[in-house]
């Protein structure tokens, strides 16, 4: 007879952070394994597997994208999106799946994150002029300072 896995579902229980590309995500997903009753299953060791789903072409997920359950909770640390440099910003989401079972009776659990801002690091730029106040109204302002401010630290 086949001993049928405990696990039945894959739940978020930290989601993904929105962020910047090329920078790891503020808020690292962690991701639970529960049985059928809702607890979580703590005596499996189960890998995760996390990917973009939805996104748009050239958008890339990085950093260690496989990690293993412990205590019935897979916790990623590094995972981080890259936006193709023609983009500013995208809404993705991360798809969370794990196969589970012997080989004959496997079975796959996923679950999907909310939809993620990622902006592109020029997106954050903030541009601030001081044109002078001696110009008369309708005259072209001639040179002008511009300071340039990293919105995002």
């Amino acid at each position: 007879f086949a001993i049928l896995p405990r696990a039945s579902r894959l739940v978020i229980k930290r989601q993904p952070g929105d962020t910047t590309s090329r920078q790891p995500l503020a808020e690292q997903p962690i991701v639970g394994l529960l049985g059928a009753d809702g607890t979580a299953v703590t005596d499996e060791q189960v890998n995760v597997h996390a990917y973009l789903s939805g996104s748009a072409p050239g958008v890339v997920l990085s950093g260690t994208r496989d990690t293993y359950t412990v205590l019935g909770a897979a916790t990623f640390t590094d995972l981080m999106i890259t936006l193709p440099g023609d983009v500013f910003s995208a809404s993705v989401l991360v798809t969370f799946e794990s196969q589970v079972g012997p080989a004959e009776l496997r079975s796959t659990l996923d679950v999907q994150s909310r939809a993620l801002l990622v902006l592109h690091p020029a997106a954050l730029l903030r541009i601030q002029t001081e044109p002078s106040l001696r110009n008369p109204a309708g005259e072209p302002l001639g040179d002008i300072p511009v300071q340039m401010f990293d919105t995002g630290g």
